[in-house]
């Protein structure tokens, strides 16, 4: 079914993709039909209330085989034998916020204090959310229902997990529930149109991580277009809703923050005598870098 719908919609993608648009970061958008397999997702899961959509990016860890893919593959974790972690370096961490703060895309932050609880459910986990003031602003039941696994790099591992959950709100924790996990939070969270970008500096049984995620925060306006595409009605507009995902995940997932350059003071006696050396040699004070970078090596014995 995905590949006949592959197939009926690549050629309209041009209809709705506006090559002018601009993710969060300000990367260009570009034309991929794999926003398909997306827009089909989201048309099998937003159809309830409740439901939630994120897109998560990260690393996948293989235990035997890895995959051998040429270019970002929808990837099967029960054939490759792998597991996906929610994590990347504090570096790209930092600099994808400064990257959103540059753009003036707007933003809240917020720290809390997640208590998680043990779930009959299948699949499913209690969260109770405290904030600073250890006032509890939220007990939620969060069940997964599907995941779709894109893998970008092979080597590295690098790729994202786009999920459908849902989410009920609990009036209190179920008496036979048990305490799993402490965890601490610090987000910030950046509202781009109907997303939200939230970037979580979280820890957990003295382990540290940094998290981003991508999350639909307008539902109905979402859903509204589900609806549409379901029926028939207008196609296009969901398309153009899934573009919008994948572009900006990509944006994020594909960030590397620029190497910082090292400022170095150096000991004046020392920059002085080797200037001194240098100019008696080439009667140059201005030495060519390669050569300049040559003594400094003969004198930390870098050899």
């Amino acid at each position: 079914m995905i590949i006949q719908r592959l197939i009926s919609y690549s050629s309209k993608l041009p209809k709705y993709l506006n090559m002018e648009s601009r993710t969060a970061l300000g990367n260009p958008y570009y034309s991929d039909d794999r926003v398909i397999l997306l827009a089909n997702f989201l048309a099998e899961y937003l159809v309830e209330p409740g439901i939630e959509i994120e897109a998560k990016i990260g690393n996948f860890i293989f235990q035997e085989e890895k995959p051998d893919f040429k270019q970002i593959s929808m990837i099967d974790l029960q054939r490759y034998r792998g597991r996906f972690e929610s994590d990347i370096s504090a570096l790209t961490f930092i600099s994808l916020m400064e990257k959103l703060k540059e753009n003036s895309v707007p933003f809240t932050f917020i720290e809390t204090e997640d208590t998680l609880y043990s779930s009959k459910k299948k699949n499913s986990k209690i969260r109770q959310t405290i904030n600073s003031n250890n006032e509890v602003i939220a007990t939620i039941e969060k069940s997964r229902l599907a995941d779709i696994n894109f893998l970008i790099n092979p080597t590295t591992g690098l790729g994202f997990r786009i999920s459908a959950n849902t989410e009920i709100n609990l009036e209190e924790i179920p008496q036979e529930s048990s305490v799993s996990a402490i965890r601490k939070k610090a987000r910030h969270s950046f509202r781009y149109q109907y997303l939200e970008l939230d970037f979580t500096e979280a820890s957990m049984g003295g382990k540290k991580s940094f998290e981003v995620e991508l999350e639909i925060a307008d539902v109905p306006f979402v859903k509204n277009h589900v609806d549409s595409f379901l029926s028939g009605k207008d196609r296009n507009s969901l398309l153009g809703i899934a573009n919008k995902i994948w572009n900006n995940v990509l944006a994020m997932a594909y960030h590397r923050p620029k190497a910082p350059l090292p400022h170095i003071k150096e000991n004046e006696e020392v920059l002085k005598a080797r200037n001194e050396k240098y100019e008696s040699h080439w009667g140059n004070t201005h030495p060519v870098i390669g050569d300049y970078l040559y003594e400094i090596i003969l004198e930390n014995n870098f050899q």
